[in-house]
């Protein structure tokens, strides 16, 4: 596939992922019950006629202490960091023995890394979990925590840091579904593998009541969307310096 084909995927992908994100956050604010509904699946409900439940649905999530679950989260936890790191010491091997000019085949690299740095870890991470102020399912007092839930990009919750909003594991995750689709064609056993992982890890964040649904399917696509917009950023600022130095010859 050529430079050409990736930018072009890249922006049909990067579309599709916006569409996806307004129309998820325009559903989830309208029904906001609908958060409620799923973390409900994942929790251990009151036995019927109990008092303690004095209106919660119920006081906790069972994933939270089974070792196998723990055990995968902690897994799917580390891999997109795992993956960012061999990308990046493969760039530092190669331009170590290549001479920088013929640096070409693991520019995707670079663009992965960087990618995964200013989305999960810089915006998601750094921004959106600091200061979204929405309480993860279990902290919340319908769930056996003490604060008040609140509806998706509401702002106005307790939450001081580390917050719910967007899931910064699901983004992680939603940037190995770009990785997966970069490495198909040279590495397709472990593009599905890494497929496997983007997929599953939301769903580990909601059984553990670590995340509303909102949280994961906005974190996810807001991760899956990093890797192409890097690209389609790339291809910007090559053109914008070819038409300058055509412009200076």
């Amino acid at each position: 596939m050529t430079a050409e084909d990736y930018e072009r995927s890249a922006l049909s992908y990067t579309m599709l992922a916006l569409v996806a994100a307004t129309v998820t956050l325009g559903v989830f604010q309208a029904f906001p019950q609908l958060d409620l509904a799923t973390a409900k699946l994942f929790c251990h409900a009151y036995a019927a006629g109990d008092l303690s439940a004095n209106g919660r649905y119920c006081p906790g999530f069972p994933a939270q202490g089974d070792a196998r679950v723990i055990v995968i989260r902690k897994i799917l936890f580390y891999l997109p960091p795992l993956i960012a790191t061999l990308f990046a010491l493969d760039i530092v091997y190669r331009w170590a023995v290549t001479p920088p000019w013929l640096c070409r085949g693991f520019r995707r690299e670079a663009l992965a890394v960087l990618a995964y740095l200013a989305g999960p870890i810089a915006i998601v991470n750094g921004i959106f979990k600091e200061y979204s102020g929405r309480p993860r399912p279990y902290e919340t007092n319908l769930f056996g925590g003490e604060l008040h839930f609140v509806p998706v990009a509401d702002f106005t919750g307790s939450c001081s840091s580390n917050c719910s909003f967007v899931s910064g594991e699901a983004a992680a995750a939603g940037w190995l579904m770009g990785v997966a689709l970069l490495l198909a064609p040279r590495r397709p056993r472990l593009c599905r593998g890494l497929i496997a992982a983007s997929l599953i890890t939301p769903i580990f964040r909601l059984a553990m009541g670590g995340h509303y649904l909102s949280d994961v399917l906005l974190g996810w696509l807001s991760g899956a969307v990093s890797l192409p917009l890097m690209i389609l950023a790339y291809a910007s600022i090559r053109s914008a310096l070819v038409q300058v130095i055509k412009s200076r010859t």
